[in-house]
């Protein structure tokens, strides 16, 4: 049985406009996002407009302010396969 962990890193592929990353975090992934919005800007739109909310990188420091917290403790397959259905439609 595949994680949520290893479910979400395969999702993650096929956002066009997230970079995945390698980390290992058991509840999370940190990817780098490539729009060339402000993270903030475009989290505000993402929990608006298409009902997902990511955390902006800069809340964990300057150095990622390209990146995005994208948490999956709580949720089951079919919504994490929601949300990054939204996710790939959003940009």
């Amino acid at each position: 049985m595949k994680t949520n962990h290893s479910i979400a890193k395969d999702l993650l592929e096929e956002v066009s406009w997230l970079e995945s990353e390698n980390g290992k975090g058991a509840y999370y992934l940190f990817p780098h996002q490539t729009t060339g919005i402000s993270t903030s800007k475009l989290a505000k739109d993402l929990i608006t407009n298409h009902r997902v909310a990511l955390v902006p990188g800069s809340a964990f420091g300057s150095d990622y302010k390209d990146f995005f917290r994208i948490s999956f403790a709580n949720v089951n397959e079919e919504q994490l396969k929601e949300a990054f259905a939204r996710l790939k439609k959003a940009i």
